[in-house]
């Protein structure tokens, strides 16, 4: 409804499931997707990790709850561009979208260090999220811009390696988020993660 009352933009499509949405992305070949990190069949983080996979030039935004070191990292993982919460008003959401649609990140590098730096430390003091070598390595050039082809190339690996590390490294985090809850809290600085930077 809030885009659908716009001129300058145009909603194309709509999907209510994680599939659809990855159907939909390969058919309308949007300029930009908004996806929900909690959809009924996959987590949309998934999703737009596959639509970012087949399809670089769409550009996603994840939409969470949470504004939260998690919420950082999945986006990272996940090629996007940037997360949106959705407890920031109309106003700001069509600004975000906008920004997005003509290429601009809103993924502050300096928030996503400070987040990579926490989980290099989590990594080193409790076993069950232990990341190895190779999947910091990954985690570091995604955090970089660097899409699979690009890290398959730097690290001489096959794209369906780093595809199956990017899944790894999302799987121990996010089996683990309860009990890791208070290494993985939100700091002050990621509520200006939303600062904008051009790609």
């Amino acid at each position: 409804m809030l885009i659908s009352r716009r001129r300058d933009i145009e909603l194309v499509g709509q999907a209510s499931t994680a599939a659809e949405g990855v159907a939909k992305a390969a058919e309308l070949k949007p300029d930009v997707v908004v996806i929900d990190t909690h959809l009924p069949d996959q987590s949309g983080i998934e999703a737009s990790r596959d639509i970012r996979a087949r399809y670089p030039e769409i550009r996603v935004l994840i939409l969470t709850a949470h504004a939260d070191d998690r919420a950082i990292l999945g986006s990272v993982l996940a090629g996007a561009s940037g997360y949106l919460n959705r407890e920031v008003r109309s106003a700001e959401t069509l600004d975000i979208i906008r920004k997005v649609g003509i290429g601009h990140s809103l993924l502050d590098t300096t928030v996503i260090s400070k987040v990579l730096a926490r989980v290099s430390t989590a990594n080193e003091t409790h076993s069950e999220i232990r990341l190895t070598e190779s999947e910091q390595r990954i985690l570091s050039l995604v955090s970089e811009g660097r899409n699979n082809p690009e890290i398959a190339s730097e690290l001489s690996l096959s794209e369906s390696t780093v595809r199956e590390n990017i899944m790894t490294i999302h799987g121990k985090l996010e089996i683990n988020r309860r009990s890791q809850s208070a290494s993985w809290r939100t700091h002050r600085e990621i509520n200006q993660a939303t600062t904008p930077a051009k790609t």
